[in-house]
């Protein structure tokens, strides 16, 4: 069974605008959560029927998809997008 086309285009966008901005994040020298936050912030203003920030905390955005709102926070997360894969993992 396939998923709803609008969960197929929150995942898709979600997979080729947020992860390629935390690897590209990533690579550049001192890159940090906030500079992340702000690339996310500054590609999807116009997309705010996907994508907000919380006010509340300068560290949390969130996607907007059918079964509802789903925060991710920001921090730690080029850390642990830096992590390398053990080598039985990496085959």
């Amino acid at each position: 069974m396939n998923p709803p086309a609008h969960s197929r285009s929150w995942a898709e966008a979600f997979r080729t605008h947020v992860l390629p901005l935390i690897d590209e994040e990533c690579v550049v020298p001192n890159g940090n959560e906030k500079a992340l936050l702000e690339k996310i912030s500054q590609q999807h203003q116009a997309k705010q029927n996907w994508f907000y920030k919380k006010r509340t905390n300068p560290n949390i955005f969130g996607v907007k998809h059918y079964a509802g709102d789903v925060d991710y926070d920001a921090t730690g997360i080029l850390d642990k997008n830096r992590d390398t894969l053990s080598a039985d993992i990496e085959g």
